[in-house]
């Protein structure tokens, strides 16, 4: 309804519009780690929170379809995972993270399923949604919206939830923001054909993009 409505009155002076902003950390912080709002820390809450997400994104794009007349699509955040090291645990570790972080919606949204280990990676807490929620889900959208700041280095963790992953927060040689993210430019190139070549030659625009440092 509040996107419907945005829709009615604005869509004379506003040419694109992005049904979520980052997604992902919306689950992730604020379901499964509580740092942000509503800070819980509940596993079970976390794939029923992306799934209503999801159905949110395309309730709002079906409303734009009937009322708009300009673009509509998603932004998510992304970041290519690599493994700490070579030995077969850092590489299962970054394979995961990989599914949990930049494929838990992009997957829906373009491809209509999720991904085939998400029941693995939430064990008992994976639930079966209705097939045709995915049909909403999934129709077209005119561009994909993508935040980059940082790769993530991943290492084996069988304590974190989800991804049994953690990141390498220090890596050597490297430079780092105050909030500790590593600089590394060339994995923009990176997730950029990564999402070419998994869903499609579609039009793509960077939406956040930058690196925090002591500025006085």
């Amino acid at each position: 309804d509040y996107a419907a409505e945005m829709f009615r009155r604005l869509d004379d002076r506003i040419s694109m519009w992005a049904t979520l902003n980052e997604p992902w950390v919306v689950t992730d912080g604020g379901y499964l780690h509580g740092a942000l709002a509503p800070g819980h820390r509940n596993l079970f809450e976390v794939p029923l929170a992306a799934h209503n997400l999801l159905r949110a994104h395309g309730e709002a794009v079906s409303a734009y379809r009937s009322l708009g007349k300009n673009q509509i699509g998603i932004v998510v955040n992304l970041e290519p995972k690599v493994a700490a090291t070579d030995s077969a645990a850092d590489i299962a570790a970054a394979g995961r993270s990989d599914t949990y972080m930049n494929r838990q919606y992009l997957d829906p949204v373009f491809k209509g399923r999720y991904p085939d280990e998400f029941p693995e990676l939430f064990g008992e807490a994976w639930p079966e949604f209705p097939s045709e929620d995915f049909r909403k889900i999934s129709q077209p959208i005119d561009f994909l919206g993508i935040n980059y700041y940082k790769r993530g280095v991943m290492r084996d963790d069988v304590t974190a939830m989800v991804e049994r992953a953690a990141h390498v927060k220090h890596i050597p040689g490297a430079t780092h923001t105050t909030l500790g993210w590593e600089v590394h430019a060339p994995s923009l190139t990176t997730i950029l054909t990564w999402v070419r070549d998994r869903y499609g030659d579609l039009p793509i625009y960077i939406t956040e993009n930058g690196a925090a440092f002591y500025d006085p």
